[in-house]
C-alpha cells in the first residue's frame, strides 16, 4: 500500500537529522558524504555502473553504494551517495541489491521508498537550520535557487524542492515530463492545488519549452488557470527545460498583491 507523502517525508527527516547530530555536523562544510558514509559502514565507489544512476549493495551490516560513470556533476554525485545512504539507512537488508533510475532520483511522488530516500537525501545534504535563513527572499525565481545550490553543493530539482518547502512566500514546484505534469509539491503558504497527470496548458511557459520555444530568461506572470483548476488571478512562473530528461521544473510563486 502506497504511504502518505506527509509519512514518508517524517522519516526520511527524521533519520537524515538523526544522522547529522550523530556526526554533529554544524556548517555545510562539515557534509563530507564520503566520511559519513565510512562511518555508517559504507564504502563509495564511482564508475562501472550502466543502465542506473546508483547502486546499493549489501554485505551483511556493511554497504557498497556505486555511482554511475555518467554522472560526472559534484552536485548530482552528492544526491546519488545521499540517496542510496538513506535506503542503507532505512529500507535495505542484507544481501540486497539496490538500482536506482533518473526517475527514481526525481521522484516526489507519495510512492514508497524512492520518495523516503529523496526526503533523507536533501534533509542530509540541506539541514533546515542551515538552509531555511538563505529562503527569506524578496522575490522567489530559479536564479535564488541556484545560487543556494551552488553554496550546498546540491541539485537543482533538490535544491528548489527545499526552497519551496523553506521560503516564507507562497510558492509551488513542478516537474513535467512530455507536456504532462509529472508531480508538483506546494509550500506551505500556497493554497492553489495542482493536479499531477494534467497536460499542460498553452498559456504556460512550461508548454512552451516542449515545443522547442525559447524559455524567458527570469520570471514572468501568467494566469493561475494555466497550473491550477479554478485560478483567477495570475501567477509568476519560472521555468527550466532540462534537455537530456526531456522535462521542466516551474516554480510558480504567487507575489502578495495577488494574495
Amino acid at each position: 500500500m502506497t504511504r502518505p507523502r506527509e509519512e514518508l517525508a517524517a522519516r526520511g527527516r527524521l533519520a537524515a537529522r538523526e544522522l547529522l547530530r550523530k556526526r554533529q555536523i554544524r556548517a555545510v562544510e562539515e557534509i563530507d558524504l564520503l566520511a559519513i558514509a565510512w562511518h555508517e559502514g559504507v564504502e563509495v565507489r564511482f564508475g562501472g555502473l550502466a543502465g542506473a544512476r546508483g547502486r546499493l549493495t549489501k554485505k551483511g551490516s556493511r554497504g557498497i553504494v556505486r555511482v554511475a560513470d555518467r554522472i560526472s556533476e559534484e552536485a548530482q554525485q552528492r544526491f546519488v551517495i545521499a540517496h542510496e545512504l538513506g535506503h542503507h539507512l532505512m529500507h535495505s537488508v542484507p544481501g540486497a541489491i539496490s538500482l536506482c533510475s533518473d526517475r527514481d532520483l526525481t521522484d516526489y511522488a507519495p510512492r514508497s521508498k524512492e520518495t523516503e530516500a529523496n526526503v533523507f537525501a536533501a534533509e542530509l545534504l540541506m539541514p533546515r537550520f542551515l538552509f531555511e535563513p538563505r529562503c527569506d527572499v524578496r522575490e522567489p525565481n530559479l536564479d535564488v535557487v541556484l545560487e543556494i545550490g551552488t553554496s550546498f553543493r546540491t541539485t537543482i530539482t533538490a535544491t528548489a524542492l527545499r526552497f519551496v518547502e523553506l521560503c516564507p512566500e507562497p510558492c509551488a514546484l513542478v516537474w513535467c515530463e512530455g507536456g504532462v505534469i509529472r508531480w508538483a509539491f506546494r509550500g506551505p503558504e500556497f493554497s492553489p492545488w495542482i493536479s499531477s497527470g494534467r497536460r499542460l496548458d498553452g498559456q504556460s511557459h512550461a508548454h512552451d519549452a516542449f515545443l522547442g520555444q525559447e524559455l524567458p530568461k527570469k520570471p514572468e506572470l501568467v494566469p493561475l488557470s494555466a497550473w491550477a483548476d479554478g485560478g483567477s488571478r495570475d501567477v509568476m512562473e519560472h521555468t527550466l527545460y532540462f534537455t537530456s530528461l526531456r522535462a521542466t521544473l516551474t516554480l510558480l510563486w504567487l507575489p502578495s498583491n495577488e494574495g
